[in-house]
């Protein structure tokens, strides 16, 4: 956990050696993509709370998934040329 606090705090703060550091290692990757997909789904449940509680489980689970397949399809597009 202080782990990913560091990584947040050097991605606020622009610190472009300890995020160069952060990026050569493979979890910084699965780091972001959690804090993309959580953060999607506690969206999705907020959306989806003033329909009711059956609503917010629904849209909390929908919203990550177009999130996800947009930022999963931008990454391929960008590198794989």
């Amino acid at each position: 956990m202080d782990e990913a606090k560091t990584f947040f705090r050097a991605l606020l703060a622009g610190d472009a050696p300890a995020l160069e550091r952060w990026l050569d290692d493979g979890r910084a990757a699965a780091l972001c993509l959690g804090a993309v997909l959580v953060g999607g789904a506690c969206y999705g449940a907020v959306i989806g709370a003033w329909r009711g509680e059956l609503q917010a489980l629904f849209t909390a689970t929908k919203l990550p998934l177009p999130t996800g397949q947009s930022l999963g399809g931008t990454t391929f597009a960008a590198f794989s040329s």
